[in-house]
């Protein structure tokens, strides 16, 4: 049994039961859904469900309390409440949670909601951790990031990564004391980190994760339409961190879009084939009705 956590808010609920439903439909493996929560509704809970016993796999819904947990944490500065920081807690309370199942969870993949699976993610669980504590896809990076990575005081050597899709040794994790040294970094920048979760992690683990195949976590902006001009532009995003076959195989062959930033489909900078993409996939779950309306809504302002 392979296992994922996904954390998340009610906003984002819609995009939870298709992240879902685009991992079951592209693989034949067995999942179980560990979905870490403050707010989602009993009637969106009720879809995943729906979602998940369609394809014969396990949800567990785990409740997070902010009055309890995570309270070391500030609020992050650029988001809206402190579900980034789920991520920091799952390796620690999801474990906890599957014993009274009695499940044994060892490797927990956390992925971001926002994302569409088009090939099998089963790979990733076999993936040898070398005896770290994650894996993550490197990334490349913009201007914006290029500017506030030196304000972090990390190694120049590191390979920067996206905290929105990690395969993580639970027991590792906690041996490491992973959960407290997050908060010492965030209670060590009373004026808040850019990117929070993201930020802390890659100090963390900064020349110390494994590096996964860039195919796990593309930003779909930069492959969307394989054309060679933007095939261009997408290989020199990753230039100097993985070999140009690399690069073609993630860029023609993905399987993980991430729908980072404006590429949500409800942004409107968001481009016509993300939508039209997540239009597709959410067609077949109960939240066919939210496709609708985004696909609606980029019509019309085109």
């Amino acid at each position: 049994m392979n296992h994922i956590v996904f954390c998340l808010d009610n906003n984002y609920a819609a995009l939870l039961g298709v992240a879902i439903h685009s991992i079951l439909k592209n693989s034949r493996a067995k999942y179980c859904f560990w979905i870490m929560h403050n707010d989602l509704s009993d009637e969106n809970q009720e879809k995943v469900k729906r979602i998940v016993d369609k394809f014969k796999s396990i949800a567990f819904f785990v409740p997070v309390d902010e009055t309890c947990e995570l309270t070391e944490f500030k609020k992050p500065k650029i988001w809206a409440n402190k579900v980034c920081y789920y991520r920091m807690l799952a390796p620690i309370k999801i474990p906890q949670e599957a014993k009274k199942h009695n499940i044994n969870v060892q490797k927990l993949l956390f992925i971001d909601c926002d994302i569409l699976v088009c090939g099998d993610i089963a790979p990733l669980f076999d993936t040898d951790l070398q005896d770290k504590v994650l894996a993550a896809v490197a990334s490349p990076l913009h201007e914006e990031e290029l500017a506030h990575i030196p304000e972090l005081g990390i190694s120049k050597t590191h390979k920067f990564f996206y905290a929105g899709l990690m395969l993580i040794d639970c027991k590792k994790w906690q041996s490491e004391r992973i959960y407290d040294k997050s908060v010492e970094i965030d209670m060590a920048h009373p004026e808040g980190l850019k990117w929070a979760d993201m930020d802390i992690l890659n100090i963390i683990f900064q020349d110390d994760y494994v590096i996964l195949h860039p195919k796990y976590s593309i930003w779909p902006g930069l492959n969307i339409k394989p054309y060679l001009f933007e095939y261009n532009n997408f290989l020199n995003g990753y230039r100097g961190i993985y070999d140009e076959a690399l690069v073609r195989e993630a860029f023609y062959h993905p399987v993980v879009l991430q729908l980072a930033g404006g590429a949500k489909p409800w942004r409107e900078c968001a481009t016509f084939s993300v939508v039209w993409h997540w239009f597709l996939n959410s067609w077949w779950t109960p939240f066919r009705g939210e496709g609708i309306k985004y696909l609606k809504n980029k019509i019309k302002k085109k």
